[in-house]
């Protein structure tokens, strides 16, 4: 007697994302690079058929010379998705399990690193019109250094002296493999797993003290092999997978995200249609949150349980992916 073929599962997925203020641009070094994701301010999401990933560049490496926010959200998420797609190129199921996913991780951490390095790092010149220029409405502090080789000290005449780009990111990852969703979270970002009107899985934070999350990158000890948060939760076809910035989770509750969830999935229609509008609900409601300076918000109820009076809800990038659970014909 033979036992029934297993159905191998996908995901079907929806994005929407809504910058804080707006995109800044990468240093030009790094625009040559064939970059994945959708860049959302410093945020940037990636969703395939197998894997979902959304990194939050941490704000303040825009205020350093040499630092850039979104540098390191975009090249983790960029190198996660490259070695996705490598393992899933051929195959029905991805059969990996989640210290393989810290693993990998660890490997482009490093790689990254020694990348913001290379010598060549400094431009030479303007990048390509349309992608980044140094005029005041692009670069208005010219924070990348668009300045002649001999203005610089040091090295040999005539050669500029390598300096290192700089920038730091949250990262969280999932991977489904077989029925399992392979879950790797360094920060604050969040994922949510919902199953018929509950909410049966939600990632553990990680803060290193209140608002300061883990993070990878530069003038940090979190790494994926000693930081990550690592959980397998089972899943099945119909369960609804959030995973977003905390752009959504620090200004929309969980009770809310439900709601929308539920609302949704009741209309008739495509499955890729209530994503979709999902989606656009959720981003809308974390904005009309933003924008409420007297409302109460998950991160305002954390702030005060610190100590911090704090009212309405908290401004920054969001980046959301609703993913449905779905075998894969």
């Amino acid at each position: 007697m033979t036992s029934a073929r297993r159905s191998s599962l996908k995901l079907l997925t929806s994005a929407a994302s809504h910058p804080k203020y707006r995109n800044y641009p990468l240093p030009p070094p790094f625009l040559r690079f064939q970059l994945r994701g959708e860049a959302t301010g410093d945020d940037c999401s990636v969703a395939g058929r197998r894997y979902l990933g959304v990194a939050d560049g941490v704000g303040q490496w825009n205020r350093r010379e040499h630092g850039s926010a979104g540098l390191w959200s975009r090249l983790m998420i960029t190198r996660f998705a490259d070695r996705m797609e490598q393992l899933t190129a051929n195959e029905k199921d991805v059969d990996v399990p989640v210290r393989g996913v810290v693993d990998l991780l660890e490997e482009e951490y490093h790689s990254i690193m020694a990348l913001c390095k290379h010598p060549d790092s400094m431009p030479t010149g303007p990048a390509p019109k349309g992608d980044w220029t140094s005029s005041s409405m692009s670069d208005p502090l010219n924070k990348h250094g668009f300045q002649p080789r001999h203005q610089h000290d040091g090295g040999k005449k005539g050669e500029a002296e390598p300096f290192e780009y700089q920038g730091s990111t949250t990262l969280l990852v999932s991977v489904l493999s077989n029925s399992q969703l392979h879950i790797v979270n360094i920060g604050d970002s969040s994922l949510l797993v919902f199953r018929e009107g509950e909410l049966v899985y939600e990632s553990e934070a990680q803060s290193h003290w209140f608002d300061c999350p883990f993070q990878i990158g530069h003038n940090s000890p979190d790494t994926p092999a000693n930081s990550a948060h690592c959980d397998t939760v089972d899943v099945q076809p119909g369960d609804v997978v959030i995973t977003s910035t905390d752009g959504l989770g620090d200004n929309v509750y969980n009770s809310q995200i439900l709601e929308v969830i539920l609302e949704e999935s009741a209309k008739e229609g495509a499955q890729q249609e209530a994503l979709n509008r999902m989606a656009a609900r959720l981003c809308s409601l974390a904005r009309e949150k933003m924008a409420d300076e007297w409302g109460e918000s998950p991160f305002g109820d954390r702030a005060i349980c610190e100590g911090i009076g704090f009212m309405g809800g908290k401004k920054d990038d969001v980046s959301i992916l609703v993913s449905r659970v779905i075998e894969d014909e």
